[in-house]
């Protein structure tokens, strides 16, 4: 993939300063421009650099605020001042916002999920679809169970006929649960089996096979 990053510059901030005249016209309108610095990854940006830089030029003459005849440093202070008081946008973290917030919903998502999970196997219907996950000859595999049916405390269900050896999304078209064959589970057993990771989906819209 070809990523877009790099380094660029914008100007952040803007002012007009009547204070301090221009060595060359002596008019009281200083234009100054604010230039911060910042990496970028396709062009949206993550954050400053450390780098800030203050131009200043008259807003009269046109000429930048330098006067070879006085001592360098005079307008260094002003420059200084410029950039100090200028604070960063807030935009020039966006990339590291956008992130952020993804983190956050995907957190928001995963619990909601769990909880979801925790009610579905707390009060199981028929119909209900468990991937199980399996350790097995130092090999994780996964397999499917239905839920057929539930007599008080006890779910009644039966395996797919397929193990896979990868996570599944959803069953392979030509897999099917085996009848010859049910596994039974209390309630109890298989809240324990989501705490312990070997129930990692619960599906309720799950279509009849």
């Amino acid at each position: 993939m070809f990523l877009l990053y790099g380094k660029r510059s914008l100007i952040i901030k803007r002012y007009t300063d009547h204070t301090h005249a221009c060595p060359h016209c002596r008019g009281l309108n200083l234009d100054v421009k604010v230039e911060k610095f910042y990496y970028h990854l396709f062009y949206i940006p993550f954050f400053p650099s450390s780098e800030k830089f203050a131009h200043i030029q008259c807003g009269n003459c046109g000429k930048p605020y330098k006067d070879p005849v006085r001592e360098e440093g005079y307008y260094i202070e002003l420059e200084d001042e410029y950039e100090k008081r200028t604070k960063n946008p807030i935009y020039l973290y966006s990339g590291l916002i956008i992130v952020a917030s993804l983190i956050l919903f995907m957190v928001y998502v995963n619990l909601e999920t769990q909880k979801q999970k925790a009610k579905y196997i707390a009060n199981p219907l028929t119909g209900d679809t468990y991937l199980i996950r399996a350790e097995r000859n130092d090999s994780t595999l996964y397999y499917f169970l239905r839920v057929v049916n539930i007599s008080g405390d006890s779910v009644y269900t039966r395996h797919s006929n397929f193990e896979y050896r990868r996570y599944p999304a959803d069953m392979d078209p030509s897999d099917f649960f085996v009848t010859e064959e049910e596994l039974v589970y209390t309630k109890g057993e298989l809240k324990k089996m989501l705490e312990d990771g070997e129930i990692n989906a619960v599906d309720r819209e799950h279509s009849q096979k």
